[in-house]
């Protein structure tokens, strides 16, 4: 390191990767916005909200991968070695975790016993503290929002006030009701739709 301190070569090696990280961002954003735009895909990008929420889930990726990786660097000899893990390990945790989570989220958390959920939620917990399980559930999280959204503009506003009048009174009277877990209208409903941002 030739008299450079610890601190400052693991903070001059951050600013660094973080600035790659930046540019492939970046290049990516505009993609993303090409894509949603070329296709009239209307996600992440119609909604103000939405935006920032795209762009701040990839900046704290950037943040929090890059020690991570730094972290894990540490615990083998050989920094080919190193990266093969971390690239293993990115993807098995996160292509696996997103999809065990919308499998449970989408079939079995309404049927299992509050004991499994516990398990599964704190399971969930910890996976989080992977920066890819963290990216890849936040991003599901907003597309399913986007995608939430789009289909909700599409009812007119008189049937939709009529499908959230009839929610509200299930709700009242039978809330354990099982085509509202399924189909989740609250969704739709002015002022509940912020409660899953």
């Amino acid at each position: 390191m030739t008299g450079l301190s610890t601190w400052l070569y693991w903070l001059s090696n951050f600013i660094f990767d973080y600035c790659i990280f930046l540019v492939y961002f970046t290049t990516m954003f505009f993609l993303f916005l090409f894509w949603d735009r070329q296709f009239e895909y209307n996600l992440y990008f119609t909604q103000f909200n939405s935006t920032i929420a795209f762009i701040s889930l990839f900046i704290t990726f950037g943040l929090a991968s890059i020690p991570f990786a730094y972290l894990v660097s540490l615990l083998f000899k050989k920094p080919s070695t190193a990266f093969g893990m971390i690239c293993l390990i990115s993807v098995i945790t996160g292509i696996g975790i997103g999809v065990i989570a919308t499998f449970f989220e989408t079939i079995l958390e309404e049927k299992a016993s509050p004991e499994t959920r516990l398990m599964f939620y704190s399971f969930f917990w910890f996976s989080r503290l992977s920066p890819v399980v963290s990216l890849i559930l936040g991003t599901q999280k907003l597309f399913t929002l986007d995608s939430t959204r789009n289909v909700c503009a599409q009812f007119q506003q008189s049937l939709r006030a009529i499908l959230c009048g009839i929610y509200a009174a299930s709700q009242k009277s039978n809330p354990e009701l099982e085509e509202n877990k399924v189909l989740k209208p609250e969704r739709c409903c002015d002022g509940m739709f912020l409660l899953y941002f």
